[in-house]
């Protein structure tokens, strides 16, 4: 049965960039389909800004009923996406406490430099597993607060705790809340509005959250407010530039409507950061973020297009591949925006 899970009073229209307050757009596409919600007739419209050129969502979910687009979410499953939980997760979390140990703390065995080196040597494994932990560098004395913002089941913090990071999570999910408590972190309920002023930290992370906010501008300006003198701020979301976008076009998984409600360039996005005080801004590259996106949008099409499915599974991993090969070189293509920004 095909259904409208939208009525009118839950939606509004935006008349001008959510971002730079540009009334000039044109549309990207005008009939985006909810992936997760199949037996929804809601079709929705993203523009792009002729401004800034971010994409944002207009009409999109108002604040009050936004709530209605995580029924079925996943922000307390499994963070690591593309790996099985088991024995394979335990090795690659010590494969990535390796990684940590000898490019960062450099304090490791000849074993742990070893395996480092072998990891190395398969360079878009090495640059996933950096992305994963978010290249989190090391502490010096006591500056060793971390804060992850939109933190699902705590799976980062635990892995952060274990290097010796004081860390805090928030989740504005009642379900992730609990199941990060589960692990023994601390996390509270609630977004950067719930800190308090005094409540400090050398390192905050901000994990495919930026696309679900209202109001990023304010949200950059909480972080830098919140971080000590020298601290940095990580932040990765999927790009609107990416080759997957061009691949995939509206079967492209970053697209996500309607919660992903506004979609960055690397450029307006550092500024961003630039305006609020941020300094020495660098990206990165998340290796094998091609692969994950092409899986994932390969779904997408396989559930929505009816036409010659030997035909797309002929083109399935020639279209993955080319995807990853050409977002790993070439920053602007990327899949992913992956941003270290310092106060």
């Amino acid at each position: 049965m095909i259904e409208d899970q939208w009525l009118k009073n839950d939606i509004e229209e935006l008349s001008a960039c959510p971002l730079c307050q540009c009334r000039k757009s044109s549309v990207l596409f005008n009939s985006l389909v909810d992936m997760m919600m199949p037996k929804s007739s809601d079709r929705w419209i993203l523009k792009k800004c002729t401004e800034c050129n971010v994409a944002y969502l207009s009409p999109r979910p108002n604040k009050k009923n936004i709530n209605k687009a995580y029924i079925n979410y996943y922000t307390h499953g499994d963070e690591n996406g593309m790996i099985k939980k088991g024995k394979s997760s335990i090795f690659i979390n010590y494969i990535k406490k390796v990684i940590c140990k000898v490019k960062y703390k450099r304090d490791f065995s000849f074993k742990e430099f070893i395996i480092y080196l072998l990891v190395f040597s398969i360079y878009p494994v090495y640059l996933f597993l950096d992305a994963k932990i978010r290249h989190i560098g090391t502490f010096k004395d006591n500056k060793n607060r971390l804060l992850d913002i939109g933190c699902g089941n705590g799976g980062f913090l635990v892995f952060a705790n274990d290097l010796g990071w004081d860390v805090m999570g928030l989740d504005v999910d009642e379900s992730a809340v609990n199941s990060a408590l589960s692990k023994g972190v601390n996390v509270q309920l609630g977004g950067i509005e719930s800190l308090n002023k005094e409540d400090m930290f050398d390192m905050i992370t901000l994990n495919h959250v930026i696309e679900h906010v209202y109001n990023p501008v304010e949200l950059i300006q909480e972080c830098y407010k919140h971080l000590n003198p020298g601290g940095k701020l990580w932040l990765e979301t999927p790009n609107i530039n990416s080759i997957g976008l061009d691949i995939y076009k509206e079967y492209w998984r970053g697209l996500e409507p309607p919660r992903h409600l506004i979609l960055y360039n690397a450029c307006t996005l550092s500024k961003l950061l630039s305006d609020a005080g941020f300094l020495n801004i660098n990206q990165k590259t998340h290796g094998l973020s091609g692969v994950y996106m092409g899986l994932q949008s390969e779904k997408n099409i396989a559930g929505f297009k009816s036409y010659s499915l030997f035909f797309n599974k002929l083109f399935k991993w020639p279209r993955i591949l080319f995807v990853e090969i050409v977002q790993l070189l070439f920053k602007r293509k990327s899949e992913f925006i992956t941003l270290i920004a310092y106060k």
